[in-house]
């Protein structure tokens, strides 16, 4: 159990990261992707400006 949280948390740090050191340009253009929900939207936010 403690290992899948560890992976868990390991995961969302480097998606964190990722988005954190994207291009503006890059971000914007995956913000107004038509394919993502509202949620991701606002995933995306939260680990950009979080």
């Amino acid at each position: 159990m403690l290992e899948i949280v560890k992976n868990l948390y390991y995961f969302l740090l480097q998606l964190r990261i990722k988005v954190k050191i994207m291009t503006e340009a890059d971000f914007n253009s995956l913000l107004l992707d038509k394919s993502l929900s509202t949620e991701q939207r606002l995933y995306l936010l939260y680990f950009r400006y979080c």
